[in-house]
Order: C-alpha cells, then structure tokens, then sequence
C-alpha cells in the first residue's frame, strides 16, 4: 500500500469527532489535529493544486466510506456521521 497515513487534519466536523472514529485513528497510529472550519475558497483552490503536485488527484463525486467507517449524511440539518 502506499504512503500510510500519519496525521488527519480537520475542521471540527461531527464526522470526525465520534468515540469509534478517535478509537480508529488511536487503533492505526493516526494523529488527529483539528483547525477552524475555513470559508475561504481560494485557500482551497490553493490546498487542492499544492495537493495535486504531490498526489493523483480525482474527483470521485460524494464520499460514502472514509477509513473503512461508512458515511451517513442528513443533508436536511447538514449533519454527518459514521
């Protein structure tokens, strides 16, 4: 397998703030570091073309699993979970 990943990076999102999901990353050896939630849409245009200088990047559409976790969305609140 490719490059293992060492350290996730998020914006304090309820997907990633669940028991199981902090259980995952501490199982894997999987650091957790979490910033403020960015509205800034340049900021990621810049991150994505940073992004794709190092990694072969594709748009796959919607996610629907993430660290073998399945996805759960309820777009009518704007909530995810795993």
């Amino acid at each position: 397998m490719g490059n293992p990943l060492k350290l996730l990076q998020t914006n304090h999102g309820g997907e990633y703030i669940s028991r199981e999901f902090k259980e995952y990353c501490s199982k894997h050896g999987i650091g957790h570091k979490k910033t403020v939630p960015g509205q800034d849409a340049n900021m990621i245009r810049k991150l994505k073309r940073e992004l794709s200088k190092t990694f072969d990047m594709k748009d796959l559409g919607t996610a629907k699993h993430i660290l073998g976790m399945e996805i759960l969305q309820d777009k009518k609140v704007g909530k995810l979970g795993l």
